[in-house]
């Protein structure tokens, strides 16, 4: 029964996140800085990111991408990124139903609740929408929770160390965990290890390791910038959050927020009828994502599209597990049915109403397949040394160098300093315009120094030589 869910949500992602890929609809942000990074750890080159301009853990401390260069070496592909990705979401449905048989659940109840999981809306979402390596850690919370369950310390504790070395601000989320343990569990221990375990490395990570490498040029307050109005540093934007209320109260309070809910509760809204003081411990170990998604300006943040809220989704799904251990404790056996028939019909109605799938299938089904066509052969005809500007959307195909950026209409990128320049000219891309891919295509032509290989009208390409040459 496992691996038919298990199967079901891995081949959907999969074939979609491919199929999004290959027709160029992934970006530079984030497949091609992560799909670069690997690429250079698997090759011995030291990842200094060519988008970022530091090195790869100066971003956000994903120490996760040393070992994913291991399978990287296979294909040496971005399809290996989101092939992994699509495996670690599915994995999550084996330790979510021993979680589940644990408490006592029915096999119907078990099937529900992993029904629950696949078609919770964000669970596919995130998975096509580029490689984000948090989501990785979505089946080792599941891991976490089964080992404090069954009181193993040691599976705990690795499962700790796993999640934190995703993305650092996982480690908030440990933290509130550790506090929730402490608070409203008997495992005190396990509370401890989490709490300690989460503050020394959210500390250890952005006072040490994003200064470090990044040669200072990254710090905790770079998307401080998110937050506009309540202070441009971490410490002001704290001290705003607890000391000054007409600015946070509303930010809670708004249209926003209740929007945010909606696509956050809704899919497991029969929860609410077996509410219990469990729900506290829930609560408490999500205060740091629901403050940081609430109180963020960015529309990205309350996206259910996007990664931000990716912590939420493991103690949502432990919510359907104690929904369903209540109703095989407070329901009679016809009542029991009905609890089941109303999870499952639910999971169905808001994942119509919610996901990306079927919007994303329409999407790539009214792709211009002679773009994809011009591109591919374009792609083929960049040697993999050398220097290449073009746009986010073809940056992921040519991620397999060094030196790589994507076009920014806002900056003079000096586009004859690169060997190779890829023109996008039906998608410009992120942060590029029509206009600029014009006057960039013009420039090159009148250049000395570079000249024009390919022009199939959908995508050009220029080769350009060093001053020295």
């Amino acid at each position: 029964m496992i691996a038919v869910f298990a199967v079901a949500v891995f081949s959907v992602s999969l074939y979609l996140s491919l199929r999004r890929h290959a027709s160029y609809g992934s970006s530079a942000w984030d497949l091609g800085i992560f799909a670069q990074a690997v690429w250079q750890i698997c090759t011995g080159n030291n990842p200094d990111s060519s988008y970022l301009g530091v090195h790869i853990l100066a971003d956000h401390a994903s120490f996760i991408l040393y070992p994913l260069s291991v399978p990287y070496r296979l294909l040496k592909s971005p399809n290996i990124l989101l092939f992994i990705q699509s495996l670690f979401v599915a994995l999550g449905c084996i330790p979510l139903a021993l979680i589940g048989r644990k408490k006592g659940l029915l096999n119907l109840q078990i099937a529900a609740v992993l029904l629950a999981y696949i078609l919770y809306p964000f669970v596919i979402n995130i998975t096509l929408f580029d490689f984000h390596p948090e989501v990785l850690a979505i089946p080792f919370f599941f891991v976490l929770f089964m080992s404090l369950e069954v009181g193993n310390i040691l599976v705990f504790g690795l499962s700790l160390i796993v999640i934190a070395s995703t993305k650092s601000v996982m480690s908030l989320t440990l933290v509130s965990y550790g506090l929730a343990i402490l608070l409203f569990r008997d495992e005190k221990k396990f509370g401890a290890i989490a709490l300690g375990f989460g503050i020394f490395w959210y500390l250890f990570t952005a006072k040490y390791i994003v200064t470090a490498f990044s040669g200072g040029l990254f710090t905790i307050d770079r998307h401080a910038g998110n937050f506009e109005g309540l202070g441009t540093s971490s410490t002001e934007i704290m001290l705003n959050v607890f000391g000054r209320p007409d600015l946070t109260l509303p930010r809670i309070f708004s249209e926003r927020t209740i929007d945010f809910f909606c696509k956050l509760f809704l899919p497991v809204a029969y929860v609410i009828v077996g509410i219990n003081k469990k729900y506290w411990f829930y609560l408490v170990a999500s205060l740091p994502t629901l403050a940081i998604c609430l109180l963020s300006t960015s529309k990205a943040y309350v996206s259910d599209s996007r990664q931000y809220m990716l912590p939420l989704v493991p103690f949502l799904m432990l919510m359907v597990v104690d929904y369903y251990c209540w109703s095989n404790h407070r329901l009679q056996r016809w009542s029991l049915q009905i609890s089941l028939v109303v999870g499952i019909l639910v999971s169905v109605i808001t994942f119509d109403a919610f996901t990306d799938t079927f919007r994303l299938a329409e999407k790539l089904d009214q792709s211009v397949q002679s773009r994809t066509d011009a591109l591919d052969r374009l792609v083929k005809m960049v040697p993999a040394d050398r220097s290449v500007l073009t746009s986010d959307k073809v940056a992921p195909h040519l991620s397999d160098r060094n030196s790589i950026r994507m076009l920014d209409a806002s900056v003079d990128q000096k586009p004859e300093n690169f060997d190779y320049i890829l023109l996008d000219k039906i998608v410009p891309g992120w942060l590029n315009t029509d206009q600029n891919n014009q006057d960039v295509f013009n420039n090159l032509l009148a250049s000395t120094r570079c000249s024009l290989i390919d022009d199939s009208g959908e995508a050009a390409l220029f080769q350009c030589r060093n001053k020295s040459d």
